[in-house]
């Protein structure tokens, strides 16, 4: 059974560690025993609508972003399969460069960071409550996506839950149509695994070795994946996978504990229900 991961960054972004190279990451995905990778670094932004620092490349490096991954797929191509592809926030204004990147690469993933207030302005997700807008505006956005063809995965889905005081109707109706939709572009969802590394074996951005039991105790902190938003996509039996999103190293030497931790919070009743992909399948 091949491992996989399609959710990996580069230090291109700005957030990830500035001395693990392209190929360091390869090398421990090889050495992990994973067939499978694909590079999904945040998108540079042609005509740009992110104004936050250190969250995604430049679009001046995109050529030697694409160039790296080429020159790896080529010299692991015996060792690992790797795929070139970005990660995408959707957005109308966008689409075309979106659709440029497509052209270019093998994959692209949907992970919407934010989404749109009633200003126009953009909200993003982590830094208040949404509202019912905010939270409409954010399942629009990703079905605009994935009708106009441009992802194969939606990235930690349940991100937009994550500033929440508590998961109630508004919350609710998201999670039923976003499983609605998974379901009618059979498009997999992600349990994504970068906030429990964040909170457990990377805690305070410091590794630690501390034991399980203490590793444990910490889960009360993670702030996704979110329990209610995985029990409502088991109702509808989605197609779900298990991400790493990569940012550091030792991400991928820890993807068992990491995936049982996943496990424990999301529950064992819920995991039995969602129909998790267990091979490669791009």
């Amino acid at each position: 059974m091949g491992r996989y991961n399609y959710h990996s960054h580069t230090t291109r972004c700005g957030h990830v560690d500035w001395d693990y190279s392209d190929e360091d990451f390869v090398k421990e995905y090889v050495a992990n025993g994973f067939t499978d990778l694909a590079f999904t670094d945040h998108m540079p932004q042609k005509h740009r609508v992110d104004m936050r620092h250190g969250i995604r490349m430049d679009y001046s490096q995109l050529e030697d972003y694409l160039a790296s991954v080429e020159y790896l797929r080529e010299k692991y191509k015996d060792s690992i399969k790797i795929l070139s592809g970005f990660e995408c926030e959707y957005l109308e204004e966008s689409e075309d460069d979106i659709r440029e990147l497509k052209e270019r690469t093998d994959i692209l993933i949907t992970g919407q960071h934010y989404s749109r207030r009633k200003d126009g302005l953009l909200h993003i997700f982590g830094r208040e409550e949404a509202g019912d807008y905010e939270l409409n505006s954010y399942t629009d956005l990703i079905e605009k996506a994935m009708a106009k063809g441009l992802t194969v995965l939606i990235a930690h889905p349940d991100f937009a839950l994550i500033s929440q005081a508590s998961f109630g109707k508004k919350e609710k109706d998201m999670c039923v149509r976003l499983a609605k939709l998974s379901n009618k572009y059979d498009i997999p969802l992600e349990i994504n695994l970068n906030h429990i590394f964040n909170k457990t074996f990377f805690r305070g951005y410091q590794p630690n070795d501390d034991p399980e039991e203490i590793q444990l105790t910490r889960l009360k902190d993670v702030l996704y994946p979110v329990r209610e938003f995985w029990e409502v996509m088991a109702e509808y039996s989605v197609k779900t996978i298990y991400g790493i999103d990569t940012h550091h190293r030792r991400q991928t030497s820890l993807y068992e504990p990491l995936k049982r931790y996943a496990d424990i919070i999301i529950g064992e009743e819920t995991l039995r229900s969602l129909r998790i992909i267990e091979e490669p399948f791009l």
